[in-house]
């Protein structure tokens, strides 16, 4: 069975770069500093709802916000993360039994593929699929792009994730999930 990861959670532990981005967004927009705990819900979520849930924002602002959030994250921010503990060697493992696995995630395509480059874990993970910069593509269409690049029927792969929200995702691609 296929194997559908996320990048947050999973994989990476992106909470001080994504806590580090939100805070200079919501800096530099004249709104406050969030507790750390509540910087870390960020983690998941598509920003879009992110940014308005926390500072009611509306939508020109909540743009806005991940434009800056975005343009500190691609300047270095996103190499504040890291595997978390026995993820490659897991990678492997997985390898050798012949699963395949792909990356489903909200990060920005091109920021998921640089930031899994730069850890070695994209030798691993094929399609990695991601949002684009509109926001038009939800979770639940990335999953079904990794599942359809893999030549599968969703029901054949397994996503894995760490919230209740990626579970609902995977049920909206057909997709099974492990928490």
């Amino acid at each position: 069975t296929p194997v559908l990861l996320l990048l947050n959670g999973p994989l990476l532990h992106t909470g001080e770069g994504v806590a580090e981005c939100v805070s200079y967004a919501a800096v530099n927009l004249g709104y406050p500093l969030l507790p750390r705990e509540e910087l870390l819900t960020f983690i998941g979520p598509p920003l879009t709802l992110s940014f308005p849930r926390h500072y009611e924002m509306d939508e020109a602002t909540t743009w806005e916000a991940i434009r800056l959030f975005r343009e500190h994250y691609n300047a270095g921010a996103m190499f504040k993360a890291k595997p978390y503990d026995g993820i490659p060697e897991l990678c492997q493992a997985l390898e050798r039994r012949g699963i395949s696995m792909a990356v489903a995630t909200n990060k920005v395509e091109a920021q998921a593929k640089r930031l899994l480059a730069h850890f070695g874990l994209d030798r691993w993970c094929s399609p990695i699929r991601g949002a684009d910069p509109e926001g038009r593509l939800k979770k639940a269409d990335l999953i079904r792009l990794c599942v359809e690049e893999l030549r599968l029927s969703p029901d054949q792969a397994v996503r894995i994730g760490d919230t209740e929200f990626d579970a609902e995702c995977a049920e909206g691609a057909g997709a099974r999930c492990v928490g």
